[in-house]
Formats: structure tokens, C-alpha cells, sequence
């Protein structure tokens, strides 16, 4: 993963000391949390690039327990990888190689074999239960694993320790956040994030018309959301431009033929 990347904790931090620097009114931090997730679900919405390289970091606490594996919610799109961390740092990423259901199953119901040594996991009852601490490895944190994905669950074994957490790279249209997940760390993508911010506190809590100035600029057309929004839209198509392939079979060939003419 990109070193540069920025979470949305770090985001939403960064432009709550911008709009307040003296401090946020303490009553409006869950719906201010909200607007960022509206703010991020609009840009995703319409900027094809935000729709690729989406990163969901799930935190222990945020999975479950069952038969000797990790269950996770399923994403809405296409999976790429899923590694674990430890320690919240990224230099120690264990990657998990993807299988069909039910062979996920069938290994998570054999016995496991440490240093030589038969070790079975203790029975625990029918049905998913929070992750805790007790269903730690004695051995320890596993060095590999595999996942497969079941109806709307992501199952993973060997099952994570408590010090760890679970890494979805995936594809597709992302509607909700966590604050360790990982997002655009460019200034145009902080900026629209910014704007759209502004423009949904003045509608729900302040001025219409700072509102609307928000949104559509002043004058309109210039300035807001918007022209953020469209700058977005327009950096990503020439992007992506760029990176196609026959787009650069054309550029090399314009390039050899103008060498060759001198």
C-alpha cells in the first residue's frame, strides 16, 4: 500500500481544525461525522478513480469468531487482496491467497500441527461470536492464510489474534467508512471533501445562502463543490487516459515516427 496514503481519520481531523480551530461544538461531532461520510459516498459516487484501490481496515474488534475462522462483512465489489497487519504497522502485511467455499472449511475442520505437535483449538458453540482475546493462537500470529468469500461474509484461516487487523483492497462503489481506512491523500480530493463539508453544516445548521455558496461557487459555476467535484472527474479521466493501453501504442508510435523524420 501506498506509504503516502492518508486515513479518514486523519482527513476529517485535518479539516475540523481548519473550520473550527478553536474547538467544534461538542453536540455536532456525530452529525458532522455523518456529513464526511456523505461528503466521501458523493465523490465516490461520481469520480470513477474512487472507485479503485479502495482500502477497508477492520480493527479486531470489528470481526468474528467461528470454527477456527475470522469472519468479516462482505464488500460490494470486487476483491483485489486481504492481508492482515499487527501493531498498526504496515511493514509486517501476512497476505491471505483466495480459495472457493467450502474448501476454506474443509482445512479449518482438520487439525492443525505446530512444531511437530497436534493442536486442537477448544469447541466453542454453534453460531459467530465476537473476536476476543481468548481465541488468541498459543503459537502465535500465522505466517499465511487463505480467505473465501460465502453469501455476504469474507471468511479467513487461520483466524486473526487480537493484534491484528484485516486489509480489504477491493473495487467498487464505496458507501461507508471507518476512520482507519485508507482514502486520497491529494489536496483536490481534501479540498472538495472540505467544500462539501462546508456546504451540508450551513444546511443543516447555519445559512442557506453560504450554503448554496458552498456548493455552486460565487458567482455560480466557480468556486464550490461543484468545480471541485469536476476538477475530480476531469484529473481522473486524463489519468486514467494516459494509462491506456492502446492510447500508448498510438503515443509510441507518434514518438518513433517524429525521431525517425529527424
Amino acid at each position: 500500500m501506498d506509504q503516502g496514503a492518508k486515513t479518514v481519520l486523519q482527513l476529517k481531523t485535518e479539516i475540523r481544525n481548519a473550520c473550527w480551530p478553536s474547538g467544534e461544538a461538542e453536540n455536532l461531532v456525530t452529525s458532522h461525522n455523518q456529513i464526511f461520510q456523505e461528503a466521501l459516498a458523493e465523490i465516490a459516487k461520481w469520480v470513477d478513480c474512487e472507485r479503485e484501490d479502495n482500502v477497508n481496515v477492520l480493527d479486531f474488534e470489528q470481526t468474528f469468531y467461528h470454527s477456527r475462522m475470522t469472519i468479516a462483512r462482505a464488500v460490494r465489489g470486487i476483491v483485489d487482496g486481504i492481508y492482515t497487519l499487527a501493531d498498526d504497522s504496515w511493514s509486517n502485511a501476512i497476505h491471505y491467497d483466495h480459495v472457493e467455499w467450502p474448501e476454506l472449511e474443509v482445512l479449518a475442520r482438520q487439525r492443525l500441527v505446530v512444531d511437530g505437535v497436534d493442536a486442537l483449538l477448544p469447541d466453542l458453540p454453534l453460531g459467530f461470536i465476537p473476536a476476543t482475546a481468548d481465541n488468541d493462537k498459543p503459537w502465535g500470529r500465522s505466517l499465511a492464510g487463505k480467505w473465501a468469500l460465502r453469501h455476504d461474509k469474507i471468511y479467513l484461516y487461520p483466524w486473526i489474534d487480537s493484534e491484528e487487523k484485516v486489509v480489504i483492497e477491493w473495487r467498487g462503489l464505496k458507501t461507508e467508512w471507518s476512520d482507519d481506512d485508507l482514502i486520497n491523500p491529494d489536496q483536490d480530493y481534501k479540498k472538495a471533501v472540505k467544500l462539501y463539508f462546508q456546504h451540508a453544516h450551513e444546511r443543516d445548521y447555519g445559512d442557506p445562502q453560504k450554503a448554496a455558496i458552498f456548493k455552486v461557487g460565487m458567482p455560480p459555476g466557480s468556486g464550490g463543490f461543484d468545480q471541485a467535484l469536476g476538477d475530480l472527474i476531469w484529473e481522473c479521466r486524463e489519468r486514467t487516459k494516459i494509462q491506456d493501453p492502446a492510447f500508448l501504442k498510438a503515443y509510441h508510435y507518434l514518438i518513433v515516427a517524429a525521431t525517425t523524420a529527424t
